[in-house]
């Protein structure tokens, strides 16, 4: 916590000039959390059809932060096929998000979006890419850096904060149901087609 506090105060001190912006459009800031649902919706099925079993529970759930992390290790531990899952995306965003994250936006904004969503969307939970994302944005945008830091600053608090309570109440459970489903499909397909040696 005491490590955490100088970034919080950080973020609140990037938040606090833009709050009344922030405020009116915070409805979206809101639905971006729901975002988080996607590396389960588009990833799961992937991982799956790349042969990651349990793997893919840990390596699914969200783009393998802390509170990922966290919940996997309480739950089933890091020695796990799924700690070994969240630890593998974790070590791999650590590794390449930062930079991954640095071409993304500036990609995203030469596609027409506007730097506000593309700021807003660089608040994922990872305090290093969503720098490298805001830092890249603003240094394209100079003269609305102050709003791109803000809203960067802000979608990551939320993310933070709500983004826990999104993946225990909609994300586990919605895993849990895909990877039953898709499972049993690909273990039906493998009996009408097995594999030849």
């Amino acid at each position: 916590i005491l490590i955490m506090l100088p970034l919080m105060g950080r973020y609140g001190a990037n938040v606090a000039p833009k709050i009344n912006e922030i405020l009116s459009v915070g409805w979206v800031f809101l639905i971006h959390e729901l975002g988080n649902l996607g590396t389960i919706l588009f990833g799961l099925p992937v991982a799956l059809l790349l042969g990651l079993r349990q793997e893919a529970i840990g390596s699914t759930l969200g783009l393998g932060r802390e509170g990922e992390l966290a919940y996997i290790s309480e739950k089933y531990t890091l020695d796990s096929p799924k700690g070994r899952g969240v630890l593998g995306i974790y070590l791999i965003g650590t590794i390449f998000g930062s930079i991954v994250f640095s071409i993304l936006a500036p990609v995203l904004l030469g596609m027409g979006f506007s730097y506000q969503a593309v700021a807003m969307s660089s608040g994922v939970g990872s305090s290093s890419m969503m720098t490298a994302a805001s830092s890249a944005l603003a240094a394209l945008v100079p003269k609305h850096s102050e709003t791109i830091l803000s809203f960067a600053a802000a979608s990551q608090l939320l993310t933070s904060f709500i983004g826990t309570y999104i993946m225990y109440f909609l994300a586990v459970p919605l895993q849990r149901f895909m990877y039953v489903h898709l499972t049993s499909l690909l273990d039906k397909k493998k009996e009408v087609y097995p594999e030849h040696d």
